[in-house]
């Protein structure tokens, strides 16, 4: 690992949630932090509250200038420049059909195109240090959210760009990384309107706790541990990292339990509470069978079957398959 103390780095989108994280947390052991966002009393008072190790600059992250008067106010404040947090993101939802292409492309401006330009800006400074890029992806990549569309696009392009650029930019000493946060409390959705406050916003995550193995959301804190992992681990490059499993569990969600033979649509989380209170047997011919209403699963999709199988064996603790049943017994 590279050492922290001084290491110079830039985070975008500094303001607040999870930048405002990141840049607490390496601060506090030594990094110098320079902070961007658009509302620069937003970016002072983070400043003020972190101290003389964090700088701020007010701009655009769609403006070339801007970008540029960015990298070059990391490198005044640390020395040169080691690490780039694309950090900075925004939000649409809406139907498909009422979506307008003039803020497709102003959301894809901002949270791909903006953090490609910055990143090649960084380049000359973060190879003479062996210094990497990490941007900040979304579990929406990971769970399909009706009218989400052009956010999860956006943030599925970032978690590719990351790969891409790994390979472009490994030859120059330079690693590039993705994160990928679960459910963590920041002001975005208060942003797109998805919540009504920062009160509505955290009841509505909350809510989400089920989908989480760990049965809880994140906090940026701990977002900001794996950011400093993948800026600092020198022999880690081209990896999109959940920060949660909460990837696995939300991918599957669609499945259904069955407990004591009665059929219900559930989710994992569900089902994992009928086994607590009981049921010692779970039929995978009788969960495929309650996917589509009938008792026999022979006509079941085979998406289901896999998700079903895979969800038994990732209970591998608790589940022993019978050799001769077919079928999947509570051990635990």
């Amino acid at each position: 690992m590279q050492a922290i103390d001084g290491y110079s780095v830039l985070i975008t989108g500094g303001g607040s949630g999870l930048g405002r994280g990141i840049a607490r947390y390496l601060a506090a052991r030594g990094a110098k932090v320079t902070i961007s966002g658009r509302r620069a009393e937003k970016l002072r008072v983070v400043a003020e509250e972190i101290g003389p190790l964090c700088s701020f600059v007010a701009g655009d992250i769609k403006d070339e200038v801007d970008r540029q008067r960015m990298v070059e106010a990391a490198v005044e404040h640390g020395g040169g420049l080691q690490g780039l947090v694309n950090n900075a993101g925004n939000m649409l939802r809406g139907p498909i059909t009422e979506l307008a292409a003039e803020e497709i492309l102003d959301l894809f401006n901002v949270n791909v195109v903006a953090g490609m330009r910055l990143t090649g800006l960084a380049v000359p400074h973060l190879e003479m240090h062996g210094g990497a890029v990490v941007f900040v992806g979304s579990g929406h990549t990971r769970r399909a959210f009706p009218g989400a569309s052009p956010y999860a696009a956006s943030k599925a392009a970032v978690e590719v760009l990351s790969q891409v650029l790994a390979a472009e930019l490994g030859p120059r000493k330079i690693r590039v990384n993705c994160v990928v946060p679960g459910a963590v409390p920041t002001e975005l959705n208060v942003r797109a309107g998805v919540a009504a406050d920062a009160e509505a916003n955290e009841a509505r995550l909350q809510s989400m706790q089920e989908d989480h193995p760990l049965g809880r959301i994140g906090t940026p804190e701990e977002i900001a541990e794996a950011v400093d992992y993948l800026l600092r681990a020198e022999w880690t490059t081209g990896s999109a990292s959940p920060t949660s499993n909460v990837a696995w569990i939300a991918r599957c969600r669609s499945a259904f339990a069955v407990h004591n033979g009665v059929r219900c649509m559930r989710s994992f989380g569900t089902m994992n509470r009928c086994l607590k209170r009981g049921a010692a047997q779970i039929s995978i011919k009788s969960i495929l069978g309650a996917v589509h209403g009938r008792a026999s699963g022979k006509q079941s999709s085979s998406y289901h079957w896999r998700c079903i199988r895979s969800w038994c064996s990732h209970r591998a603790p608790v589940f022993r398959r019978g050799r001769k049943s077919g079928s999947w017994r509570h051990t635990g």
